[in-house]
């Protein structure tokens, strides 16, 4: 089992606070971004040195990461909190209900500014060939979104849950079969680590979609829209894990259905990356 502590991130720009909250950023930031995997302990005393502060502010940052159900405590430290297929499942689908509300809130109360913003980042992402910015510029797409809605409430419910969802089902890229600037995967399909995510043009289009929506003002519209860009997504990332007879497989382009590899650990190094788009 890999213990992780000394790993990387100490360079990148700490938000202001107290030493707790910032470890706290910088902890959930790793946990949500892929760089700690299932099985990847993290020991307080590695972590204190790392970021050279006391033990207790360590210890009270790991005490709210468990707290916001993205660890579990161990004899040793923590480790990242798999949740069950069961689990996962439950999440995905209550995300759903509050992503599909937040569209249709945006729809109906978008300002120009957010207009503009999600227009931005939709533009951004179709012209990237950075395969890691598109995925970043996705996730924007969906904060911005959220922000639109004008409901504080729901958009730190699904903030927690995007979180949960990022740690429990996260998506992979393969170093060695990164998608190609056409934003196709490679022909020769999903690496053994890339868990099959699909085409960067599918979401694309579908984040078009959904802004066409919201510019028109259509809120039934882009709640049917968002609903169904998230089925796909849950279809690839959960979907053939668990459900039941009153599970509904999600809706498919081409009339494929989607593998879906569990998720394995990141050595260190990065031999294989993962970024969770929403």
């Amino acid at each position: 089992m890999a213990e992780r502590g000394a790993v990387g991130g100490s360079g990148d720009r700490a938000p202001a606070g107290s030493a707790r909250d910032r470890i706290y950023a910088e902890i959930r930031r790793r946990l949500t971004s892929g760089t700690y995997g299932p099985g990847d302990s993290l020991i307080p005393a590695a972590l204190s040195v790392e970021f050279d502060v006391s033990r207790t502010p360590v210890r009270e940052a790991l005490a709210l990461l468990e707290r916001d159900g993205l660890l579990t405590i161990t004899s040793r430290g923590y480790l990242p909190r798999i949740r069950s297929e069961q689990e996962t499942l439950d999440v995905f689908e209550v995300r759903e209900i509050l992503e599909t509300a937040a569209a249709k809130a945006a729809a109906q109360r978008r300002s120009e500014t957010d207009l503009a913003r999600l227009t931005e980042a939709t533009s951004r992402a179709a012209a990237s060939a950075d395969p890691t910015e598109k995925r970043l510029l996705f996730n924007d797409f969906h904060t911005i979104l959220r922000h639109a809605a004008r409901n504080p409430t729901l958009t730190e419910l699904l903030q927690g849950l995007e979180a949960i969802a990022k740690v429990c089902a996260p998506w992979r890229e393969s170093t060695t079969q990164r998608e190609s600037s056409t934003g196709r995967e490679s022909p020769n399909g999903p690496g053994p680590s890339e868990g099959g995510s699909r085409p960067f043009v599918d979401r694309q289009s579908e984040h078009e979609d959904i802004l066409a929506a919201i510019v028109d003002g259509d809120a039934d519209r882009a709640e049917s829209l968002m609903r169904e860009h998230l089925l796909r997504d849950r279809q690839l990332r959960v979907g053939g894990r668990t459900g039941g007879p009153d599970r509904q497989p999600a809706p498919t382009r081409g009339g494929r259905q989607s593998a879906v590899s569990e998720p394995v650990p990141t050595g260190v190094g990065g031999h294989s990356s993962r970024v969770s788009p929403i």
